[in-house]
Formats: C-alpha cells, structure tokens, sequence
C-alpha cells in the first residue's frame, strides 16, 4: 500500500514487486520503524510509542515479530 499523500516515498516499490514477481515471496513489508526514520520523518512521538505498543501486542498474540 502507498499512500496516497507521497508521506512515505515510492522509490522501493520496483524492487518490492520484483521480490513479488521474481522471487519465491508471497508477501513483501516495509517497515519505517527498522529504518530508524519515523521520528525523523515526522511521525509524532505519541502515535510512535502507540504504534510500538499496539504492534508488541500483536506479536505476542500471534507469535510473529514484525516491526
């Protein structure tokens, strides 16, 4: 998914879908938390610290570990 607004830049794409295309993947994510550029990037610090939060919670629950 790419939002519609350009906040997070396109440029990846080509190389995701060719993981998808060539590549023995099903799926492909990107994460902007790994990258350290969240904060950076102006996400506010509240809706960082929710989204780690809410996403720890989910990886428990499910047993993965996404970031």
């Amino acid at each position: 998914m790419l939002h519609p607004d350009y906040q997070y830049t396109p440029k990846l794409l080509p190389a995701m879908l060719g993981l998808l295309t060539d590549g023995p993947f099903d799926v492909v994510l990107g994460s902007r938390i790994l990258g350290g550029s969240a904060l950076a990037g102006g996400m506010p610090r509240y809706k960082y610290v929710a989204n780690r939060l809410l996403t720890a919670t989910q990886n428990w629950l499910a047993g993965a570990k996404l970031s």
